[in-house]
Order: C-alpha cells, then structure tokens, then sequence
C-alpha cells in the first residue's frame, strides 16, 4: 500500500524537526521563517494542514492558544499544483490551521511563519514542533468509558449517490440517501438535458446553459437556466445536489464527468465512484482509542477486491485483501462495482477528563480551553472545548462529540448554537445544533 509522507524542510530543502522563533519584545515580530512542506510519498497527500505542538507534542502553551503565530502560503517556485499564493497574515494555533491543498508526490508548499508577541507582554525564546497532516487530525482520549465499540459518527447529510455519463445528453442518476430527519431513498434515474434551455430557447455557438439536479417535494428534480455566453446557475429549493454544465454542440448535447459538478458534500465516509476512481467522504472516527476527523479521500480503484479501510495512524488505505488492527469501511468489486458496506456507527459521545482551578464549572456550560486540561467558562467560539458533563468541581468531564445536555438560551430545533459567556446561543459560528424547541434558557439536548 502507498500513503503521502510528508515532511517539513527549509528554504534548503534540508529536514526539520522544531522552529525557534527567539525572544521577540512586546508587540514586535520575530524574523520570517520559510518552510517547505514536503511530500516524499508515492501518491498525493489531500487536503494538506499544519499543526503547531509544543516540545510535549501536545496543542497547548500560550503562543498556541493565545495564536501568537502568523503565517502565509506559497511562493512562484513551489511545484504544488496549482500554484497558490496567498500574502495576507492569518493567524495560527488551537483551531486555526493552514490549508495547504493537495501537495503531489515530490513535490512542496511553501510556508512561511513568524512570531506576533502580544501588547506589553515580550516573549523569551519561543520553540514549536509542527504536525504535518493529510487531512486527518488524531487526538488521543484516556477516557472512553462510553464508547462501545470502534466506528464513525454519524452526521446529517448526503450519504451517498453518483452519476453515470457517457457522453449523450442522458446520464444516470444514481441511487442516493439523504440523512435529514429521516432516510431519503432516491432511486436511480436517466436525465436528459437537449439543447433548449429553460425558456425553450436553442443553444447557439459560444452559448450554455446549466441544469441544477436538486431533492425537493418527495422527488428528484431537474431545473434548466436561462443560455448565454455567461449564464446565471438557477436558484432551487430543497437540497441540491449538482449542476451540469450544458454547452452548444451542433451534433446534439454532449455530457460527461467534466460537465458536471457537485454541490453537497458527501458525509459520515460515504461514496461516489467515477472512472475507477472512488471519492470517500469526510467522518469523524474512532479507532484504537483515538478520535479522528478526516477529509475527503480519492481512491484509485484496482481490478478485483479493494478493501478500503482505516490505519491506526489515521490514513485512509486500499488493500486487495482483507487486513488486520484496521477499521474496514467497505468492500468494493470492481469494475463489475459491488459494493459491501461494512462501516459500523457510534450513537454515543465521546468525553475527555479535565481540570479546573476556579469557580464550580455548572454542569451543561460551554468550556474554554486553558493551559493543559484546564478549562474555563467559554467566552466564544475560539478557545471552545466542549461542553460539561456534569457539575466540574476539581476534576470532571467535557463532551467533545454527540448528544449531550447543554445550557441553551433559548431557539428552535435545528438552530446553529455558538458559546458565548458559558452558556450556548443561537449564531452562524456554530459549534452544535439544537434538538429540541427551548422557550427559556436551561437545559436542552444539543449535537456537538
């Protein structure tokens, strides 16, 4: 099997392992340090991120929590593709990371990191190690008392569906479930899409239009737009699910994978296969006492058997045989494309021990992260950790994922919660949905 390995190196190329940003006076910068992420892997490393961890290896320390770090990406010489340059100083730390993209094999990203020391507070030699990942985030749990058993949580969303084409104006819509209040079964469909648009009108050299395939009433639809040299994509209700792209051909309308895109997301590691090549949807997992949050994966397909299946270092893998202390997802045949679905799903939440060094921490409050384990009543999205299991004395427990009770101030089932001053509220920065209606502010099940 082949998996992305990535390393961090210099503007020479040569490996590193920790940067040093020395003692910076208060409010000042430290030098630029420029570093090329660099992929000596076979094959491409996905979704591309940085984590800064302290000399312990772990997410904590004021320069990490407090994100005195800034970085940019790119640089013309980089021989990632596409070339990505972006000038603007982001902040870097506990829950702010870089997104580098895909990196292919042997080639490099460049990053560039420097150090901004807080308003009256100088800074004395700063040291920070950097986790490299490929989409996939591990965080280690002593505390697993509820979970049962390894396997992925579930999520709201597309679950799984995908297309046909041959290169006709009719593809096949394949079978499709939506996760919503309910399970959506969409059976499989032909879509013709001809030359005429919306209005009926033909498609004359240099002219498109686009078609918006979309899940509304109880059924499958197909919304066709107004043609031009730059046509507008129609607007629907419901979910949607994709848009085709439909161009002028004199011989009649032409429509393979290239004319169309998606526009949900597929979740909870669902599929889409599309020339051999199989796109694996983003999870959140736990396996071998670590909880993993992993990004869309694309898979070439062997003929024959294809395990697909989960390390315990959290790389998305293909076997063509069944492989030992992994988390099989599924079974793939192909190209004949039977396909054995062996995910296993956790109704549960997943909890973390902490401590805390001030006022009784009132169970349901929203959490801050301060120091190692030590948490805070939540002042805002930023340093947000989780929410209290119950009332947090010394020692106690926060809920990082799954259904828990939280202390709400008042919304609508469906409602995006975000934390603010211990307690959550409705607003777009959302840490959790609200599963029931709340009329007063108090105790109500929520989804981290």
């Amino acid at each position: 099997m082949a998996y992305p390995e990535l390393e961090l190196r210099d503007s020479d190329l040569l490996t590193i392992t920790e940067i040093d940003f020395g003692e910076v006076t208060a409010g000042g910068y430290s030098s630029i340090v420029e570093l090329k992420v660099f992929n000596t892997g076979s094959v491409t490393a996905y979704n591309v991120s940085a984590k800064l961890l302290n000399e312990n290896n772990e997410e904590a320390g004021d320069a990490i929590t407090q994100k005195w770090i800034e970085y940019k990406i790119g640089k013309e010489d980089d021989t990632a593709t596409p070339l990505i340059i972006d000038n603007t100083w982001r902040p870097m730390g506990l829950g702010s990371y870089p997104d580098l993209r895909n990196i292919g094999s042997y080639k490099y990203r460049t990053l560039f990191l420097r150090l901004h020391a807080p308003i009256g507070v100088p800074t004395e030699s700063v040291s920070l190690n950097i986790a490299l990942s490929d989409g996939t985030y591990p965080v280690i749990y002593t505390d697993l008392d509820k979970v049962l058993d390894d396997g992925i949580f579930p999520e709201e969303g597309v679950l799984t569906c995908g297309v046909e084409t041959n290169s006709t104006g009719t593809f096949i819509f394949k079978r499709a479930v939506i996760k919503s209040d309910r399970l959506i079964v969409i059976s499989e469909q032909d879509i013709t899409l001809d030359q005429n648009d919306g209005e009926d009108n033909s498609l004359i050299a240099g002219e498109k239009y686009y078609a918006v395939v979309s899940y509304s009433d109880g059924e499958l639809k197909t919304t066709k737009g107004v043609k031009g040299e730059n046509p507008a994509i129609p607007e629907v209700e419901g979910i949607k699910l994709l848009t085709v792209t439909v161009l002028y051909d004199a011989e009649g309308t032409k429509i393979d994978d290239s004319n169309i895109s998606w526009d949900c997301e597929l979740s909870q590691g669902s599929i889409r296969i599309s020339n051999g090549i199989l796109e694996l949807g983003k999870m959140k997992v736990l396996f071998g006492g670590k909880y993993f949050s992993i990004g869309t994966n694309f898979i070439l397909l062997n003929e024959g058997d294809n395990w697909i299946h989960i390390t315990n270092s959290g790389a998305v893998g293909n076997s063509s045989e069944k492989l030992d202390d992994v988390l099989n997802l599924y079974k793939i045949e192909y190209p004949e494309l039977v396909i054995y679905d062996l995910r296993h799903f956790i109704d549960s939440s997943v909890k973390e021990k902490v401590f805390n060094e001030g006022e009784v921490i009132p169970k349901g409050s929203a959490c801050d992260v301060s120091g190692i384990d030590t948490v805070t009543l939540s002042e805002g999205i930023d340093k947000f950790v989780g929410i209290a299991e119950n009332d947090i004395l010394d020692t106690g427990y926060i809920i990082r994922l799954g259904k828990c009770e939280a202390l709400v101030s008042g919304g609508e089932f469906g409602d995006s919660l975000t934390p603010l001053e211990g307690k959550l509220v409705i607003g777009e920065d959302k840490v959790g949905i609200l599963l029931e209606r709340v009329l007063q502010e108090g105790l109500a099940y929520i989804e981290l």
